[in-house]
Order: structure tokens, then C-alpha cells, then sequence
């Protein structure tokens, strides 16, 4: 019997297609009079949103990802998923770029290097993407996991954006007190010494390197591999608090303290942004805003998902202040849910390759509709909506 699941506010529902595997969006519940089943209760319960005013104290969430052919690093990228995150678009998608469609400029640089052909000129955004949940052996993957929603739990790294973590980040060894990067070592004065046998923060084991000085796998400062340089922006208020807290670009905990909490992060980020040396021409919130990628070289690490939670949703929220809507073309203001989902709405969570990898550790395989994709609110979507080669 064909099942239908409804995943968030803005994703799209999903029909069972034979044994265990799932058409879903991102955080689901039974809709209309199809038979509920034992995993979707799980899954459902693991993602549910806060009841009680707060964050992440509803579901402990799970673990999906989009598989990219990516194999080697220690770690590879996962997104965590709970219904306490209100962004769209929470999966990377798989069919097409997701720079696409623009206009041949990021409103800094040429474009013309990125071909918007794989999935037309519209992009990946009105295509369904195939991806794998890890809800029941969630254990397996952060030390400690049964404590994870308590405010004392850090042992994870999680960005709360598109964050290069696993191919594009250096992790800062106090041992030799410099960067080891993809390729080569960093000094503190920036000087870049090739190194072949460097191949960055993803190649770490994963954990917080707090915790364990042995781990840190994809906690890291964003690296510039054209230039062979930290690229990360600074972001220093009144009051000295920068983005970063430390030498391996953790997210600055001071901002919770802040009358917007994470929120303040994202504004200090807008009024404050400098860009280190050599990278002075990305110019944004000076005169213009930023392209969605500028929030990948600017993407801290949190130790835990209610803080990854509180900032992924602050820059969904201020969205309108520091995204240029070029890459991909949108336009928001239209309050259509075709533009909104072009925004990059998924978080970013390094996970060990090998537990990822396992197929055992899965409970299903689902393909994710487009939010809202029969342009009804999303509460009658269905596999029908797509188009013929979606």
C-alpha cells in the first residue's frame, strides 16, 4: 500500500516504493489514512520539534547524506536534520549545481566556469534528490550520545552551513603551532610550505579536538586552495569579539550571551566583516551583500547541535541582509516557495567515512521532493508534481 510522510514545513511528502525504501522530504509525519509503520514512528519521534518553548529538546534528530562519489578523508559531510530547523532546501541536492540558475556573475567574480547544463537552466531546485537516514544507530556516531541534549554535552563538530569541512578546512596543530592544510603546512605568518603528506582537517578522526587533541576531523579554518591561504573573515565588534574564539575557527560562544543570541553572530558578521590578506576584492557589506558562498569560508564550528540549531536558523532568518540571491538567481521577496528553495538550507556535520559508509548503519534510502513542489503550501505534494525529467 503506497504511503504518503510529510517532512518539515517546507518539504515535500513521500510514498513507501517497496521495503525500506522511502520518497521523502526532511522531517516527516503521517498524513491522510495510510497505515503508519514502526520506522516512521522512530523517525519521527527522532526528529520531532521542541514542544516546550525551547530548542532541541524535542527528537535527538538524525543523520542524512546525499551520496557525491567523495571517498578518502577520514570524515565525510553529513547534515543533521530535526524539525527545530525552519531553513528550506536541508539537503544537498543531487541532481544538477547548486550555483545554478544564475546570471554569469556571483556579483564579484565570472561564473562562466560553472555549467548549469546537468539539470537545465533552472538548477537542482524543481528536482528530487536520493539520499540515506541514519536514525537508530545515531549512537554510533558522537561519543556520549545519550547525553547530547543536555546543555553540558560537546563532543561534536557542527557547522551550521555549507562548510567545505571535509576538502577546504586546516586544522590548526598546537604541537607545531601551525596549519595543517590540504597539501601543505600554514605558518602563523601565513607563509605556505608544500607538503603532500598534509591533506587537511578531514583527514582527522572525527570528534572535537577539545575533547581529545588526537581528533578534530573537519574542524578547521576555511582554506583558499587557488591561493594556498586561511581565507576565513574576521568580524571584531566593540566589544573584541570576533566570529572565531580560537586558532581552529570555533564559533565564538559569547554571542549566546548577546540580547540575539546567535542572531548577533550573524549582524556582527554584516556590520563588522574583514577579509584577511590577499582577499581584500570580496568587498561584500560594503557595498553590496555577499554570495551564498561567502557563508562558507565564514562558517564556524559549534560542539553541539542546539547552538548549530539557533545559528543555521538566525542565517535563514537575516537571510535578506547578507545573501545577494546571484548564486543561485532568486528572488525571495516574491514569497514564492520555488525562489525560497533555491536557498542553501542545509547544515553540515563531518561524520567517520566508515560509519557513514556502512549501509548497515541505514534505515532507509529516500528520494526528497522539492518543498512545495504542486505550489499548494506543500501539504499536497506528491511524486506526480515533478516534471518528466525531475
Amino acid at each position: 500500500m503506497a504511503q504518503a510522510w510529510r517532512f518539515g514545513k517546507t518539504m515535500s511528502p513521500c510514498r513507501q516504493m517497496g521495503p525500506g525504501r522511502l520518497v521523502v522530504g526532511s522531517c516527516c509525519f503521517l498524513l491522510g489514512v495510510a497505515k503508519d509503520t514502526k520506522l516512521s514512528l522512530q523517525l519521527n519521534a527522532m526528529i520531532a520539534a521542541s514542544s516546550d518553548g525551547g530548542v532541541y529538546t524535542g527528537g535527538k534528530g538524525v543523520l542524512v547524506r546525499t551520496p557525491d562519489g567523495l571517498s578518502g578523508p577520514s570524515v565525510l559531510p553529513s547534515t543533521f536534520w530535526s524539525n527545530d530547523i525552519t531553513a528550506p532546501s536541508q539537503l544537498f541536492p543531487a541532481a544538477g549545481n547548486p550555483w545554478c540558475p544564475h546570471g554569469s556573475t556571483d556579483g564579484y567574480e565570472s561564473l562562466s566556469w560553472v555549467d548549469c547544463g546537468d539539470a537545465g537552466s533552472t538548477g537542482p531546485w524543481d528536482h528530487a534528490s536520493v539520499g540515506f537516514v541514519i536514525g537508530t544507530k545515531m549512537s554510533g556516531a558522537f561519543l556520549d550520545y545519550d547525553n547530547i541534549q543536555e546543555t553540558t554535552w560537546g563532543n561534536g563538530v557542527f557547522y551550521a552551513s555549507d562548510s567545505n569541512s571535509v576538502d577546504g578546512r586546516c586544522f590548526f596543530s598546537e604541537a607545531e603551532n601551525m596549519y595543517a592544510c590540504p597539501g601543505g603546512w600554514i605558518a602563523m605568518d601565513g607563509t605556505f610550505t608544500a607538503d603532500n603528506g598534509q591533506q587537511g582537517a578531514g583527514y582527522r578522526p572525527v570528534g572535537n579536538p577539545d575533547i581529545d587533541p588526537s581528533l578534530g576531523g573537519g574542524a578547521g579554518c576555511h582554506f583558499d586552495g587557488n591561493s594556498q591561504q586561511i581565507d576565513q573573515p574576521d568580524a571584531v565588534d566593540g566589544d573584541g569579539q570576533n566570529l572565531v574564539q580560537d586558532y581552529s575557527c570555533q564559533c565564538n560562544y559569547q554571542f549566546k550571551t548577546y540580547p540575539n543570541g546567535w542572531g548577533d553572530w550573524v549582524k556582527n558578521w554584516v556590520s563588522y566583516n574583514k577579509q584577511k590578506s590577499g582577499f581584500e576584492w570580496r568587498t561584500w557589506f560594503g557595498q553590496a551583500k555577499s554570495p551564498a558562498w561567502g557563508a562558507d569560508s565564514a562558517a564556524c564550528w559549534v560542539n553541539n547541535p542546539r547552538d548549530m540549531i539557533n545559528l543555521q536558523n538566525a542565517l535563514y532568518a537575516q537571510r535578506q541582509i547578507w545573501n545577494n540571491q546571484l548564486v543561485p538567481t532568486s528572488s525571495w521577496d516574491t514569497g514564492s516557495s520555488a525562489e525560497d528553495r533555491k536557498y542553501w538550507g542545509w547544515n553540515e556535520v563531518p561524520a567517520d567515512a566508515s560509519f557513514l559508509t556502512d549501509p548497515t548503519n541505514w534505515d532507509t534510502v529516500f528520494v526528497k521532493l522539492p518543498g512545495d513542489i504542486c505550489g499548494s503550501g506543500g501539504a499536497t505534494d506528491t511524486v506526480d508534481c515533478l516534471s518528466a525529467d525531475a
